[in-house]
């Protein structure tokens, strides 16, 4: 008798372990399991890692300035929007999931994301702060907007995870991957703002 109650006991602590560990990326895995998993640098694990490959996922991230158009570099101090795209080659996924953070080049995040769109929450993870899916989402593209950093920050370096999911309640046929997209700063628009502030 005692042994089929401590079995009990044990399949049931198994089950609840097992059923957080699969919601909680549902969440967002910063929100939720307070873990980065975009591929950056000091981080454990990636969407692929726990995902694998089904699918045929592919991530690619766009930073565009306010008119719509795509830019490899920063001015300090501008909003840009960020765009995730989480894409498939393969199979019908029925949800999808993504993560993103930037830093500079010496790792430190920059962690000025604001005004997610509706399926994206801003959360933050081991002192970085994400943009990542908000719940369980249907959609693959997600966007936020990002300040850049003041001048002399140099390079920054966004690293994305995603995941397209079959919803079966685990992740075998899910399939992950990761991107990154560098971004350089604007040093002749820095040095002429400085210019003409020195300048007045």
């Amino acid at each position: 008798m005692k042994r089929t109650i401590l079995s009990l006991f044990t399949l049931s602590i198994t089950l609840i372990a097992v059923n957080v560990l699969l919601t909680s990326s549902s969440r967002g895995r910063a929100f939720a399991a307070n873990s980065g998993n975009t591929g950056a640098p000091n981080e454990a694990t990636t969407c692929r890692s726990c995902h694998g490959s089904g699918f045929g996922t592919t991530v690619s991230i766009t930073v565009m300035d306010t008119a719509g158009n795509s830019v490899s570099d920063y001015v300090p101090g501008d909003t840009l929007e960020v765009k995730v795209d989480v894409e498939y080659s393969s199979g019908s996924p029925s949800r999808f999931g993504f993560q993103i953070v930037s830093l500079d080049g010496s790792r430190t995040a920059i962690n000025d994301w604001i005004q997610p769109s509706s399926n994206t929450r801003i959360a933050s993870a081991s002192s970085r702060t994400y943009a990542e899916h908000n719940g369980e989402r249907s959609d693959s593209s997600f966007t936020a907007k990002w300040v850049a950093p003041a001048a002399g920050t140099g390079s920054v370096t966004f690293y994305a995870g995603g995941a397209a999911v079959n919803n079966n309640g685990g992740t075998s046929g899910d399939g992950g991957n990761t991107a990154r997209l560098s971004l350089t700063e604007n040093v002749s628009t820095s040095l002429a703002e400085s210019k003409l502030s020195s300048d007045l």
